[in-house]
Order: structure tokens, then C-alpha cells, then sequence
């Protein structure tokens, strides 16, 4: 044996022994029992109904063998889960009640050995009567459309299930997501789109010389949608709104969506054989088109046409009440009836029962709004057109500071709010955390 070869050998012998020392050392190393450092909620702690945060934290870093034997009122808690050294979930809790947190014995191990605890782990705390529960409340447990699809009920019923429980967060598309996440850890769940690019008469298309009449079908907003939804497990909510350029009249570079930039008659648009009805019909059509991308990409949209109608410095709300819920009709039985489009929940933003197109033809009413705390006063308008048959959103805000904690006691049930994107760049980064990382407020990070 030559001694190149001899001293290879020796060098593998040695390695494999120590190896083998290695491994009997690791499996000899005694580990000290797990310790519970903390609980939060305190044993005896008073908390609010609703979503509550649940943590124990652990002098070793942990992870969970069986999540059915964590429990809250003898009930599997699904959703918690272990990082580091704390065991963390998020539970619903009913008002004036006595609640037990419960994580069993041989639930959870200690980090990267086959250590269990031995000791049971435990918490009861309790939740008050709530003084002020707000206004009652009666939905309907299925959206308007009786034909809508799967997608669009399961986002229905979850919103439903949310609803005067937790708040969910949301912006419209721009870089305050990227901000809200790295600021606050969380991301919104719900995301705004806006359509207006592709509609037929739009005044800002690029001509070569100037601005045009015309769709814009390389606008991103649809296929970004798609993929904002995909890329996130189908979790986000998808928002679409339309501000809708006048179909005829106005002119190239203005915002014809406005009454004052536009001579488009409404009233001549909701009689069956004008040019305006042509015209109008013409474009909910392109829309459809758009509409249907997300439906066959299996993409459930909050639909918001035709919004801030009330208010008339829209074209579409300039010839009052009667002429806009007919123009609603006509879009609710084109896109629906005609197109089959039944990824749709259809939102009614206006604030005025006068302009209501009524219980069948809407899922969620919402206002539009400035900047105030919890928007009492708003929420009770709003309440007032159906007394509580639909659930209630901020579709516009340029708050984007809500204490969800003061809105659920005082009963303001908003469902979502969705900000202006800016709006979360402009307020206090610290409030921002304190908003996104309440266990009252959905965030994409929070969702289940």
C-alpha cells in the first residue's frame, strides 16, 4: 500500500468516527424542560369581544407537532402557528364570556429535537357585555346575482363572516403597499383598480402629436390585477372602479368623466336606440371584455360603477335619481345577463337612498370620504338607505388611520376602507403600525 492511499484511508476512518462521536454526543445532549415565560392575554385579563391576539412566549425556540390540540373553549384553534420562541394565533371572542386557551401536553416541541412538553399550558381571560352594539343588522347570507359564482360567494360569505368583527384594510393600487409593508409588517388586503383606460372614448391615448380618443389596451390594471391576486394564494380583494369617460362628446386631454368637461347627455343614454344608448352600450361592452379576463382567470371583483352619483359632478349622475338608476339597470343587466359575468359583488357608492337601484342590484353600499376618526356620522347615513340589509364600506378615504378598536365599540361596522394610496405615505409611520398590527384590522399578512 502505497502512502498516499494509506494516509487517505486513515483521513475517512477518522472522519467517520467523528461523525459517529458527533452524533452519539447530539443525541446524548440533555435538554431542560420548556419553560413559559409569558402569556398574553394575563390570566384574568379583561379584553375586548372580537378578534383577540393570543401569545405564549417560551424560553426555547419551538415548533408545533399537533395544531388539534390547541384549543379555545375545547374548540381547535387552525390558525396557530409557531415562530421563534412564541407560539402566536388570532380567536374570536364573544362578548360577556369566560374563555380557556389550551395548548395540551406533547403539543409542541422544543426546536430541532424530539423534545415535548410535558406540561399543559393555559389562559383564561374574559370578555365584557358590549354597552353600545351598534345598529341591527340583517344581510342576506348570498349576494344580489342568484347566478354568481363560486369565487364571488366565498368572498361574499367572508366578508360577511368579517363583518362587525374585523375591519379589513385597503388602498388603491400604487407604491403604499410596498410602504405599508416595510413600515408596518403588514400589507392591505384590499387592492383598487380603475378601468377608465379602457373605455372606448378615452381622451388621453398618445396619437404621436398629441392626445386622443380611444382605448388604451396595454394599461396594465387588468393583468396586474390578475397577478397581484395569484402571486398573493387568491387572498387579496380585488377592487375595480370605472371612472367613466363620456362615450361621445368632450375633448382629447380633459377628464370627461366630469359633467363640466363633457356635453354627453345621460338621459338620451338610457333610451334604447339613441347614439347615445349605442354608445353607452358600446362601452360597457369593452368593459365587459376587461371584466371577463378576471372572470376566467377566476379573479372575484368588488365592482363600483357609476360612483358618487349623488353627488352630479359626474356625467352619469348630472340628470338626477331617475336617470341614473336606470343607467344602473342597463349596466347590471348587460354585464350580468348578457355577459354571464358572475365574478361580480356590486357596489353602490352614493349615499343618498333617492339613488338606491335597490336590494337586488347591490351588494355593499358604500361613502366616499375626507379625513375624520371612525366616520360615525357617515356610517349612520349610509346605514339609513337599507337599515342594515347590506354591509357598509369606505370605497374612498384619505385617512388611512382608523381606530378599528373605537369604530367596534361604538358599532360603526364598517367592512373595509380602502385609502387613497398616497394617504398611507402621509400619515404617522407609528400609528400606521399601531392600525395594520391590530388584531381587529385584515390585513394580507393577517388573513385567515
Amino acid at each position: 500500500m502505497n502512502n498516499r492511499l494509506f494516509k487517505c484511508i486513515t483521513n475517512l476512518l477518522f472522519c467517520m468516527l467523528l461523525v459517529t462521536s458527533c452524533e452519539s454526543d447530539s443525541k446524548n445532549v440533555e435538554y431542560s424542560p420548556l419553560q413559559l415565560l409569558s402569556v398574553k392575554p394575563t390570566a384574568g385579563e379583561q379584553v375586548s369581544p372580537g378578534v383577540v391576539e393570543i401569545v405564549f412566549e417560551f424560553d426555547q425556540p419551538i415548533t408545533i407537532n399537533d395544531v388539534t390540540k390547541i384549543t379555545l373553549n375545547n374548540k381547535v384553534v387552525e390558525n396557530a402557528y409557531a415562530v421563534a420562541r412564541y407560539l402566536k394565533a388570532r380567536v374570536e371572542v364573544e362578548s360577556e364570556s369566560t374563555n380557556v386557551f389550551k395548548i395540551d401536553t406533547r403539543t409542541l416541541s422544543i426546536f430541532s429535537t424530539d423534545k415535548m412538553n410535558e406540561t399543559a399550558y393555559s389562559v383564561e381571560f374574559t370578555a365584557p357585555a358590549i354597552d353600545n352594539p351598534g345598529p341591527e343588522f340583517n344581510i342576506s347570507d348570498t349576494p344580489c346575482n342568484p347566478n354568481a359564482d363560486a369565487g364571488a360567494r366565498a368572498l361574499y360569505t367572508w366578508m360577511l363572516k368579517q363583518h362587525g368583527k374585523r375591519i379589513i384594510s385597503g388602498s388603491t393600487d400604487g407604491d403604499s403597499f410596498s410602504y405599508a409593508k416595510r413600515i408596518t409588517g403588514h400589507t392591505p388586503l384590499l387592492k383598487g383598480f380603475d378601468m377608465q383606460a379602457y373605455s372606448l372614448h378615452y381622451p388621453y391615448l398618445w396619437g404621436g402629436d398629441g392626445h386622443t380618443f380611444g382605448p388604451d389596451l396595454n394599461n396594465p390594471s387588468t393583468p396586474d390585477a390578475i397577478a397581484w391576486y395569484n402571486d398573493n394564494d387568491q387572498k387579496p380583494i380585488i377592487a375595480f372602479t370605472w371612472h367613466w369617460h363620456s362615450p361621445m362628446g368632450g375633448e382629447p386631454g380633459k377628464n370627461t368623466f366630469y359633467t363640466n368637461e363633457t356635453d354627453f347627455d345621460a338621459s338620451q343614454a338610457v333610451i334604447e336606440g339613441t347614439e347615445e344608448y349605442n354608445a353607452t352600450i358600446g362601452d360597457i361592452d369593452a368593459i365587459a371584455d376587461q371584466l371577463k379576463k378576471l372572470r376566467d382567470a377566476g379573479v372575484p371583483v368588488l365592482w363600483r360603477p357609476l360612483h358618487e352619483g349623488s353627488g352630479t359632478w359626474f356625467w352619469w349622475g348630472a340628470k338626477g335619481p331617475e336617470v341614473y338608476k336606470k343607467l344602473w339597470n342597463m349596466m347590471y343587466d348587460r354585464l350580468t345577463n348578457h355577459h354571464q359575468l358572475n365574478n361580480l359583488l356590486w357596489v353602490y357608492n352614493g349615499g343618498d337612498v333617492n339613488w338606491y337601484p335597490g336590494d337586488d342590484k347591490c351588494d355593499v353600499i358604500t361613502d366616499d370620504v375626507g379625513q375624520d376618526d371612525i366616520y360615525k356620522d357617515r356610517f349612520e347615513n349610509v346605514y339609513k338607505i337599507t337599515n342594515g340589509k347590506k354591509m357598509l364600506g369606505l370605497s374612498e378615504s384619505g385617512n388611512a388611520i382608523m381606530d378599528p378598536d373605537k369604530a367596534l365599540r361604538e358599532g360603526v361596522y364598517w367592512s373595509y376602507w380602502m385609502t387613497w394610496h398616497d394617504a398611507i405615505k402621509n400619515g404617522d409611520p407609528e400609528d400606521l403600525k399601531a392600525v395594520y398590527n391590530n388584531p381587529k384590522v385584515v390585513t394580507l399578512e393577517s388573513y385567515y
